[in-house]
């Protein structure tokens, strides 16, 4: 599609009474893209913002959590919480509803954790917070770590045996619902070296050079090898390779990243493809850094 008929068909789904968020994920760009399209079109979003804050205000008066809100218009807990003080809702929290439903809540997530999910994705299905439904489990006598001791061995062996398939402590904790330092002190329990002997942890950083010298990202490269991305640029710092390039490659680097930006592209695509922190392709547009 076309910039110019792309841009009109957003301001026409913002008139619509679309969300930011909504369009922005329907033509993969970012919600600050999004503003600034509409804004370069005239469009004024004060009446809109009115319009969305009686929502958000009737919402958390029916009872729904500030983070459910929140996701559903794209909005920060906090930016949905100080919307509701100004409307003079005075708690950050939404409405707890009674006593009776709460406790049916209650009960329904600790099935849904006795059912193997993780309390992450409970706790993300109800809009609370992993501590909230943490406390609940507790309360209820289910444990953090499973129900009993042989469900908690069988999770650690099925951990260890996926380690020692060569997966990535990342996913594997991913997959489980734990930290990356819980998956590591499960395996250091167990004597194995997640490290990996000299020979191996040699072969892994020539694999690593290998890849950074073929033009991949060091952030892809650090994930495909459940390392830091200051890990990646250590071995790569030891083997005299600068990630960052000359001054005159992140100058042409920058300037094609401004480009693209004022192309309509996504800032979050941009920042994946060049292996950046989105937070850079905001600064290099706004021209706050150089060469970085």
């Amino acid at each position: 599609m076309i910039n110019h008929k792309r841009n009109a068909e957003i301001v026409r789904r913002i008139q619509a009474g679309e969300t930011h968020a909504a369009v922005a994920k329907k033509f993969e760009l970012s919600p600050i893209t999004v503003s600034n399209i509409c804004y370069a079109k005239g469009l004024n979003g004060r009446e809109k913002r009115r319009e969305r804050n009686a929502k958000i205000i009737r919402r958390i008066r029916e009872g729904e959590t500030l983070n459910a809100v929140a996701v559903d218009f794209g909005l920060t807990s906090s930016r949905v919480s100080k919307i509701c003080r100004k409307a003079g809702i005075i708690s950050r929290r939404a409405p707890k509803g009674t006593k009776e439903e709460r406790q049916a809540r209650n009960a329904e997530i600790v099935r849904r954790v006795k059912a193997g999910k993780t309390q992450v994705a409970v706790a993300k299905e109800f809009g609370l917070s992993a501590v909230m439904v943490n406390n609940i489990c507790r309360e209820a006598g289910l444990t953090t770590m499973g129900s009993t001791k042989e469900e908690r061995e069988e999770r650690n062996a099925e951990i260890i045996r996926k380690v020692r398939r060569k997966e990535s402590q990342k996913a594997v904790a991913k997959e489980f619902g734990l930290s990356t330092v819980m998956v590591n002190n499960i395996c250091r329990e167990a004597g194995l070296n997640t490290i990996g002997t000299k020979e191996e942890r040699k072969e892994r950083n020539a694999e690593i050079i290998r890849r950074v010298q073929k033009g991949e990202t060091h952030k892809d490269i650090a994930h495909d090898f459940g390392l830091t991305l200051g890990g990646v640029a250590h071995i790569c710092w030891k083997a005299g390779i600068r990630l960052r390039g000359t001054k005159e490659e992140r100058k042409e680097r920058n300037a094609e990243i401004v480009r693209r930006v004022q192309k309509g592209e996504s800032p979050k695509d941009i920042a994946e493809e060049f292996g950046l922190a989105l937070s850079t392709i905001h600064k290099i547009r706004r021209g706050m850094i150089g060469p970085c």
